[in-house]
């Protein structure tokens, strides 16, 4: 178990150094949920188009009635009228600014969240950019050390002529 932490911890680094900041920001802000859930909100907000408006607001009846109906008016005249009746009703919905304002807060409450999560993902990425240059100065005093004392401990074996203190 500690192994693999181990290995995974080693290997972090070498696999975030080879992504490109671009396409690792294009990443976060495709599939991070505060995101996508900013994204949903907005599209719930999106103004209806003018098609969709007529589909909401019309309406088909018919009417059915028994038989015909006469109506005799005060000036003698007879109207007579079918026994079915069909037709379509509109209702024209006055056009409001308050859906494109409220679809306007939601675009731009969508783009600060967008921001604050590029700007977070940006720093991560600059302290693991760090993180990696420090490991890489580690790794090469590491090998340094390794070096001389690896020196250090031939010379031993065979022997060190002069002082001993120049060690």
């Amino acid at each position: 178990m500690k192994r693999g932490l181990l290995l995974g911890a080693l290997l972090l680094p070498a696999v975030a150094a080879a992504w490109e900041e671009e396409p690792a920001l294009a990443f976060i802000l495709a599939y991070h949920p505060v995101v996508q859930a900013q994204r949903q909100a907005t599209a719930a907000y999106q103004p209806p188009t003018l098609t969709r408006r007529v589909m909401e607001h019309t309406s088909f009846y018919v009417r059915a009635a028994s038989g015909t109906s006469s109506t005799v008016s005060d000036s003698g005249d007879t109207t007579t009228s079918d026994p079915m009746t069909v037709g379509i009703q509109v209702n024209i919905p006055l056009a409001s600014p308050r859906e494109q304002r409220e679809f306007a807060q939601q675009a731009l409450a969508e783009a600060t969240r967008i921001d604050e999560v590029r700007g977070r993902a940006l720093t991560d990425l600059g302290k693991l950019r760090e993180l990696e240059a420090e490991r890489a100065a580690v790794r090469e005093r590491l090998d340094f050390h390794q070096s001389k004392a690896d020196w250090l401990q031939e010379r031993i074996k065979k022997g060190y002529e002069g002082d001993v203190e120049k060690l």
